[in-house]
C-alpha cells in the first residue's frame, strides 16, 4: 500500500509557498515541529492565522482536519480566509472579526466556542484556542487549535432526562434534545436551529 504522506507534504509546501508569495514574507509559516501528529488526530484542526496592522486576516497554515470539521478544504481556506465563514451567519462573521482585531491589539488569548453548520448541512460545535505573537512588522500571528466538540456536547444534552433547549446570546435556538421532542412532538418543525422563542 502506498502512502499519500509525501504527496500531502508536497501539497502543504506548495500552499506555504503560495502564502509566502502572497504575504511577501521571506519565510513560509509552518506548523511548529512535533505538531504534525496532533494535526492528524480526528476532530483536531491546527492553524496559524495572521492579522496585519491594517486589519487584513488570512490563514498561513491550516491542517487537513478542516475539511472534515467545516467541509472546506485547507487549500480553499488558505486562498480565501472568508471561506470558513460560509459555516457561520454574516452577523457572526462581523462579531468574529471585531473580537479578533481587539484580541490582536491587546495580545489576549483566544478561547471561543461556536456552533456551525458545515457545508454538508451538519450542525457541529467547535472550541478554538490560540495564542498571539506580535511579529516584527506589527502583524499578529495566532497559533491555535480548533476542537470538534460535537460528540461530547450531543451526548451530554441527550443524556439530560428533561426536555432541553439551548439559545445563543441573540435568543436564537441552537440546540434541542430528543426528550424535548418526546414531550412536545408538535413542535418538531418549529423548534429548529435559528428559531426565536
Amino acid at each position: 500500500m502506498r502512502s499519500s504522506f509525501p504527496a500531502k507534504q508536497a501539497r502543504e509546501a506548495e500552499i506555504a509557498k503560495t502564502v509566502t508569495q502572497a504575504a511577501g514574507t521571506a519565510e513560509p509559516m509552518r506548523l511548529p515541529e512535533g505538531f504534525e501528529a496532533l494535526a492528524k488526530l480526528p476532530g483536531v484542526v491546527i492553524y496559524q492565522r495572521l492579522v496585519t496592522p491594517d486589519g487584513d486576516i488570512r490563514y498561513t497554515y491550516i491542517s487537513e482536519g478542516a475539511h472534515e470539521l467545516f467541509g472546506v478544504s485547507a487549500e480553499e481556506i488558505i486562498s480565501d480566509p472568508k471561506a470558513l465563514f460560509s459555516c457561520h451567519s454574516a452577523e457572526y462573521g462581523a462579531k468574529f472579526r471585531e473580537r479578533l482585531l481587539a484580541a490582536s491589539k491587546s495580545l489576549t488569548s483566544w478561547d471561543v466556542e461556536a456552533s456551525i453548520v458545515s457545508r454538508d448541512g451538519r450542525k457541529k460545535y467547535t472550541h478554538a484556542i490560540a495564542q498571539p505573537e506580535r511579529q516584527a512588522d506589527g502583524s499578529v500571528l495566532w497559533t491555535g487549535v480548533i476542537l470538534d466538540e460535537t460528540r461530547s456536547r450531543t451526548a451530554f444534552f441527550e443524556n439530560i432526562s428533561q426536555g432541553f433547549l439551548l439559545y445563543d446570546a441573540d435568543d436564537r435556538l441552537i440546540l434541542r434534545n430528543n426528550h424535548f421532542l418526546e414531550m412536545l412532538p408538535s413542535l418538531r418543525n418549529v423548534a429548529v436551529a435559528g428559531a426565536l422563542p
